[in-house]
């Protein structure tokens, strides 16, 4: 709940106490998922400086990439790309698809 609202301190404060930051939720989903749904730039700042993954998929099958790509944050998606611990591909079609979803060609860009 706190990286659906942004909450960072709150956020940093369960890291800090062992909260696991992979750690699945509803649907399979990360905090990162959560953060990346509700452009939660800073939040996801957090998560990925802690190992937050941005290829872990839920059980729908989305990354926080492809939820990020889709809801057209490029701020989020430059914070994938640039801080994130891959652990796969952070390039492919869905990515893709995803970012054409909103027809933000700078999203779409960023994720060929």
């Amino acid at each position: 709940m706190a990286s659906q609202v942004g909450n960072e301190l709150i956020v940093l404060s369960m890291l800090d106490h062992g909260a696991n930051v992979n750690g699945p939720g509803w649907a399979g989903w990360t905090p990162l998922h959560e953060a990346c749904e509700h452009e939660r730039e800073e939040t996801v700042k957090v998560l990925l400086k802690h190992g937050g993954r941005p290829c872990s998929k839920g059980e729908n099958g989305y990354t926080p990439l492809s939820l990020t790509a889709r809801a057209g944050d490029v701020v989020c998606v430059r914070l994938l790309f640039e801080i994130g611990h891959t652990d796969g591909n952070l390039v492919g079609p869905r990515n893709f698809l995803e970012a054409s979803f909103n027809g933000r060609p700078d999203t779409v860009k960023l994720c060929l």
